[in-house]
């Protein structure tokens, strides 16, 4: 039964990789013929940036014609060659190229100076107003310079990015398609998820630096925190841009053959707190190196009220022995209460600095998990903090959810519910990223169930918010019972979903 149901599942993502690559990647000719017209007088003008180092020639050429291929046509790409000194290849062949086309730059350095130093060759060498970053072997979508050239016009952003596919052998044999969240510094602290493709203006990279090469094998993390941190305006763009090909000598094939990457990415997000004056301690994710959690200290430890909602005696007095039993925080007390209205007055009626609401039928998982809480919420720029939600087996029940109309479900990798009364008083689908039949040891949807990470919504059935922050902005909560999902704005902050606490939920689901 086990062995059928999985034969299923693969089929089911196959058939809808092949239906996505064919009606929403593949651009039909009509609008490719649109987008030439209007991307011939474009004022924008991209460098792309490519560092080559033995690039096989058949990459090299898929390369260079995605280039050639853009619907936008002012554009230049700047290639520096590290290639070894006997490889002579990709030279002619780039060369041979410029002859065809007076937009593509080439150098042939004088030496192999590493992923970051050849970067910063290609760097020097571009004149453009937004620079897009390019591995020798990968492919551009044919509309992904259309696409920020319009986005820029609409947003005025200076750091972009968008959602990418991972093939092998051809375009529409996809391994991997990453749909990703919008951006936000919790994310992209745990992962670089950005990653491709990353388009920035000339006058953020003055602002932010070169590559740095300490940190090559997450050279491209390291620059994108750097650039984030200066950025006026980050923007991503729901589209699948960028073709990262997966083959036996790349990092999209199998990232252990870069196990420094590891540490060069946990050093980067370490500076990275050290420049925005977080206090925290980075560490590698045990079972996945290149992702990390950050370890923030509580700065005090206030009173924290939990008021937790039953319907069941057996029920409220199992809560209260499981967080007696388990809870290494001392200063909080329990308030059970019927219903809303009642815990709602009972919070205006609190002294407690910080309000934890829970369903009377979660356990407690780990000790500290009013400290793991905590760290984040104390945070300004955090509104609602939620935890891991498992049953009773191990399965993970909840992650939080962003808030993103129009998200495909991508093989059940996302669960979709319906949300009405968001910000914008309209109804929006809630994206869910992970799969209900994995446990709590599973990566779930592109490992996003390995790092605390921000989310448009968190479950009701345990989460924790500032008292003041919680009256003095504005919340919404939908749903019953385990479907009961809160979002809170008014503050100017988000909500974040943290692994570092785990809770069990004691019923059905």
């Amino acid at each position: 039964m086990v062995a059928v149901q999985r034969i299923c599942r693969r089929l089911f993502k196959k058939i809808y990789q092949n239906y996505y690559f064919r009606h929403v990647i593949k651009i039909k000719e009509e609008e490719l013929s649109e987008q030439k017209r209007q991307g011939v007088q474009g004022s924008i003008l991209f460098s792309i940036i490519v560092p080559a180092y033995n690039t096989p020639i058949p990459f090299f050429r898929d390369m260079v014609d995605s280039c050639v291929n853009q619907t936008y046509e002012n554009w230049e790409l700047c290639i520096a060659d590290g290639s070894d000194g006997f490889n002579r290849e990709v030279e002619a062949e780039a060369r041979m190229m410029m002859e065809r086309d007076a937009r593509i730059k080439y150098r042939r350095l004088e030496r192999n100076g590493g992923i970051s130093e050849n970067t910063n060759e290609a760097l020097k060498m571009a004149g453009g107003d937004y620079l897009v970053l390019l591995d020798h072997d990968d492919l551009l979508h044919p509309a992904a310079l259309y696409e920020n050239e319009k986005m820029i016009r609409a947003s005025s952003a200076d750091f972009l990015f968008s959602d990418e596919l991972v093939f092998r052998d051809r375009i529409s044999n996809i391994v991997a398609l990453h749909l990703k969240p919008d951006f936000s510094f919790d994310s992209l602290r745990g992962n670089n998820y950005i990653c491709h493709l990353c388009v920035f203006s000339a006058e953020l990279l003055k602002k932010a630096g070169m590559f740095h090469k300490e940190y090559d094998g997450s050279q491209d993390h390291d620059l994108i925190l750097r650039l984030c941190e200066k950025a006026g305006r980050v923007v991503r763009i729901p589209k699948v841009l960028y073709y990262w090909r997966a083959h036996e000598d790349s990092s999209a094939n199998d990232t252990g053959k870069k196990a420094y990457a590891a540490v060069a990415g946990r050093k980067a997000v370490q500076r990275h707190l050290d420049r925005v004056g977080l206090a925290g301690e980075v560490r590698s994710v045990e079972t996945a190196p290149t992702f990390y959690l950050v370890d923030y200290p509580c700065e005090r430890k206030p009173g924290i009220g939990i008021y937790v909602l039953y319907e069941e005696e057996e029920d409220l007095q199992d809560f209260v022995q499981s967080v007696a039993g388990h809870t290494t925080y001392k200063d909080y007390e329990i308030t059970p209460c019927r219903g809303e209205e009642e815990r709602n007055l009972a919070v205006r009626e609190s002294r407690a600095d910080y309000l934890v609401f829970c369903d009377s039928r979660i356990r407690i998982q780990t000790g500290d998990w009013l400290e793991k809480m905590l760290m984040y919420g104390q945070r300004k720029d955090i509104d609602l903090v939620a935890p891991m939600i498992v049953d009773q087996s191990g399965r993970v029940r909840d992650t939080g959810g962003d808030l993103a109309a129009g998200r495909p479900d991508y093989g059940r990798l996302f669960r979709c519910f319906d949300v009405e009364g968001d910000r914008d008083g309209a109804g929006k689908e809630t994206v869910v990223l992970y799969d209900d039949r994995e446990s709590s040891r599973s990566p779930g949807y592109m490992g996003r169930m390995l790092y605390a990470h921000n989310v448009g919504v968190v479950s009701g059935m345990c989460v924790m918010v500032e008292r003041e922050r919680y009256l003095g902005g504005e919340a919404a909560c939908q749903g019953k019972g385990k479907d009961r999902y809160c979002w809170m704005w008014g503050k100017g902050g988000s909500s974040l979903w943290t692994p570092q606490c785990v809770l069990r939920y004691q019923g059905r689901f």
